[in-house]
């Protein structure tokens, strides 16, 4: 008679030998539904598909051509003692590597994964490479479709469509690190992003010519997605919260709220998105544009913050503090009166909207918020009697000339009543 104990921890012995292995280089993920259904568009490619999430989508094949004319290019632009026999090998030789960087198990066979990455790798950095116009390349082969080009920056920027960036990195330093010692492909790719979709600074790095190669030392870069959260983040650390304690989550009121308390609003200067402070009754918030690639991008970069650096997670904190702070469209009209916002998508109602929604299903790490002291500072300044009481005066009675007059004229005169009445009572 079998046993059924037996057989219970046969079958989840043998269940655990088959899991997969969870690689530690994971870093590119498919957005989970719950997620996705919230706003679709925003994670799925409209022009070109990069990695094999999208590779030979029926709606993406038409940019396949045009690989091929970057890889030509690439071919004949790059180090002539390079042939294309070595970048397939020097490929082949990352095969695993690159497969361990997707969440998922990609299905491809090593013959069309290969063939997949070199295309989609040489496509990015000939397209880089142009764009910057630090060098002297011929016609684009899709120059002049200027509505392509767009699309194709807004795809380059979704977790879904990344390849990893050391394979970028390396093809480049073999093909062109040599002839362009100077010109690094963060320096790059800062230059093809060039601010326009977030402000933030470039990663600090330096390079160290050899004969034989250049060495790249630098912040240990994924992908794309996490270009652009490293180029925001704050110049402060978050604290430790071992010498801290847990620091849960506050949020300020709003902007309007805020501002009728009597909080100043200014656009910082700072370089990284995420420096925000208070400090003697101001809000420093640094400016930035709401365009049409905005929400794809912030929501591109929430999700793989939520599944890669949950316990770090400054952006989806950022979003989080904006999200509060925006309510209404007359918030929205608050910062962009002041410089903060700059709404190239029309009307306040849809940036509020946006705000509104981009957090759903999100989830907030609760014990370490980044901007824990802003917002208890924030609140306790609003919760101020004098400061609440300062801001009425400033609002109703001090905004205009005629009104500070008849302010002043009614203090003095009830001082000159008052010195009256005293003068009456000590004459007696």
């Amino acid at each position: 008679m079998e046993d059924p104990v037996s057989n219970i921890a046969t079958w989840i012995r043998d269940e655990l030998e088959s899991l997969p292995v969870v690689s530690p280089l994971r870093c590119i993920y498919k957005v989970p539904q719950y997620v996705r259904k919230v706003k679709e568009e925003s994670y799925q490619p409209w022009t070109v598909s990069i990695g094999p999430i999208y590779h030979q989508h029926p709606s993406l094949q038409a940019m396949e051509k045009q690989k091929l004319r970057h890889l030509e290019r690439f071919l004949t632009q790059g180090n002539n003692a390079i042939g294309l026999e070595s970048y397939i090998g020097l490929i082949k030789e990352w095969e695993q590597q690159v497969r361990s960087c997707y969440e998922m198990e990609v299905s491809l066979s090593s013959h069309d994964f290969i063939k997949m990455v070199l295309l989609d790798a040489t496509f990015i950095i000939d397209l880089f490479m142009w764009s910057s116009f630090r060098f002297s390349l011929e016609n684009h082969p899709i120059q002049g479709i200027v509505e392509v080009f767009s699309r194709v920056e807004r795809d380059l920027f979704l977790e879904e469509n990344q390849l990893p960036f050391f394979v970028l990195k390396g093809l480049y330093d073999i093909a062109f690190g040599m002839a362009y010692p100077h010109i690094s492909f963060i320096d790059l790719t800062w230059s093809y992003m060039g601010c326009g979709f977030m402000p933030g600074k470039e990663p600090e790095v330096e390079n160290t010519i050899t004969s034989e190669k250049i060495r790249l030392k630098g912040p240990n870069i994924k992908h794309f997605v996490d270009f652009l959260r490293i180029c925001c983040l704050p110049s402060k650390d978050r604290p430790n919260p071992n010498s801290i304690g847990n620091r849960y989550p506050l949020f300020p009121l709003s902007a309007t709220q805020l501002s009728a308390v009597g909080v100043k609003f200014i656009a910082s200067k700072s370089s990284s998105l995420l420096d925000i402070r208070f400090r003697r009754g101001v809000l420093e918030i640094p400016k930035f544009t709401i365009q049409d690639t905005t929400e794809a991008v912030y929501r591109n970069i929430l999700i793989f913050e939520h599944c890669h650096y949950f316990l770090d997670s400054h952006f989806i904190d950022y979003i989080f503090f904006l999200d509060s702070l925006i309510n209404t469209p007359q918030d929205v009209e608050v910062l962009v009166r002041k410089g903060i916002i700059e709404n190239w998508i029309g009307s306040n109602e849809a940036v509020a909207n946006l705000f509104n929604e981009i957090s759903k299903h999100i989830s907030l790490c609760s014990s370490n918020f980044y901007y824990y002291d802003v917002c208890r500072d924030l609140n306790a300044y609003a919760n101020t009697s004098w400061h609440r009481w300062k801001a009425v005066l400033s609002k109703d009675y001090f905004n205009h000339p005629w009104a500070i007059m008849s302010v002043i004229y009614a203090i003095v005169l009830l001082v000159l009543t008052l010195l009256q009445t005293i003068s009456g009572f000590t004459s007696k």
